[in-house]
């Protein structure tokens, strides 16, 4: 397991959680993220694309794939921190909300090009999943924005994640958006 955070004794942090108030909590909080690899999540986003199989193996229910990614939200829910907008969510993914940050741009992780309707999270050190399945793409960005130097602040890196989609939407060239 790769190093999350060099400690100030020196010592190295291994497969504990980076985010501090799920540390607080013992280190498990449904808000933490996972420890995995870019690798693994391919696998993940393929076994959510073929709506809960994965070579052959059934991982989930189709209905509870369909669940899960589509709005949950109640249809008056709005976000008191971005303008008042409308959010949609579904159960742990984002479909299209609005950020905090002016102009409170909606959705930033699914880029300027994958539609309403793909789905994606995107973790508190500012690792990203965005998940198409109209297009059956995926995009997987792993960084640790987070550190005992000054950060870069979640806009920052909600903007490169705008960019890496919108790229990597702008690549598949057998699908028209």
């Amino acid at each position: 397991i790769a190093p999350t955070e060099r400690q100030p004794d020196g010592s190295i942090l291994r497969g504990v959680v980076h985010d501090p108030t799920a540390r607080r909590m013992g280190g498990v909080a449904g808000h933490a993220g996972l420890f995995t690899t870019a690798g693994d999540l391919a696998r993940f986003a393929r076994m959510m694309l073929n709506l809960g199989e994965l070579d052959g193996v059934r991982i989930l229910q189709p209905e509870t794939v369909k669940m899960m990614t589509s709005v949950q939200s109640p249809a008056d829910l709005r976000s008191p921190g971005a303008a008042n907008l409308p959010v949609r969510r579904a159960l742990g993914w984002d479909i299209n909300s609005p950020y905090r940050t002016p102009p409170h741009d909606y959705s930033l992780h699914r880029g300027a090009v994958f539609p309403v309707g793909s789905f994606g999270h995107a973790g508190w050190t500012g690792q990203a999943l965005w998940i198409d399945p109209f297009s059956r793409t995926f995009v997987i960005f792993l960084c640790n924005r987070y550190g005992r130097q000054p950060a870069a602040s979640p806009s920052e890196t909600y903007r490169l994640h705008h960019r890496v989609s919108t790229l990597a939407a702008e690549a598949v060239k057998s699908f028209d958006f």
